[in-house]
């Protein structure tokens, strides 16, 4: 198997309202984007990376439909939850590159939004050769400047889609999010070093939790293959 690479970083610094500035929503009605990113209603970020909701005080739960494109341009969707009683932040556990429609849902919003960016963005999902025994993987991170990196490993298929968008659009369109475990060496860390991965999973992903401009990390992955004669 071929060597894979990837690099995140640098990062534009984040903003909370750069995609939607303050505004109450209302439940059913899409929120006219109009942040600095936006152009023409759509949000277009400097590199694939986390949306982030900040939101007051709810009565009962409420949910927002983040819709947009990945790294690829293919189209993604995400639904985030604001949890009632008190105000904070919650942010999309997959990478917009753009955010192109924003559905708040789940009754009479009463408290101003902002969408925005935090500080953490990911790399593409890279798939392995999972039926190969051993999995024998090898990960090296080499980091430039200030930052924290977490290698994410998953066993559920990046690609599997959805059969109903919420919304509107074409059945089948979204890629569901997946469920993501960090690495128990490769995490929090803020040096160049490597490690392994010896048990099958579909796909790992490099992950900055933080970072000072201009500082990146990029990390190398190269799997086993088939031993020869």
């Amino acid at each position: 198997m071929l060597p894979q690479v990837v690099t995140v970083g640098p990062l534009a610094a984040a903003s909370a309202n750069n995609i939607l500035t303050s505004i109450t929503p209302t439940s059913g009605t899409a929120l006219t984007l109009n942040g600095s990113t936006v152009t023409a209603g759509v949000a277009t970020l400097d590199t694939p990376r986390k949306v982030l909701l900040t939101f007051g005080v709810e009565a009962a739960n409420r949910t927002l439909v983040i819709t947009g494109t990945n790294a690829t341009g293919n189209p993604i969707q995400e639904t985030v939850t604001v949890a009632s009683g008190a105000g904070g932040t919650v942010a999309t556990t997959q990478d917009f590159l753009t955010v192109k429609s924003a559905l708040p849902l789940g009754g009479g919003w009463t408290a101003a939004i902002t969408i925005g960016t935090n500080g953490v963005a990911s790399s593409p999902w890279k798939f392995i050769t999972y039926e190969l025994s051993p999995t024998n993987m090898s990960i090296g991170v080499v980091v430039s400047g200030t930052v924290n990196f977490t290698i994410e490993y998953t066993y559920d298929n990046p690609n599997n889609n959805q059969v109903t968008p919420t919304g509107g659009g074409v059945n089948g369109s979204y890629p569901a999010p997946v469920t993501s475990w960090q690495h128990t060496v490769l995490k929090n860390l803020a040096v160049t070093t490597d490690g392994v991965i010896n048990d099958p999973i579909y796909a790992w992903r490099l992950t900055l939790n933080s970072q000072t401009n201009p500082g990146f990390a990029t990390a190398t992955g190269i799997q086993a293959g088939i031993a020869g004669p």
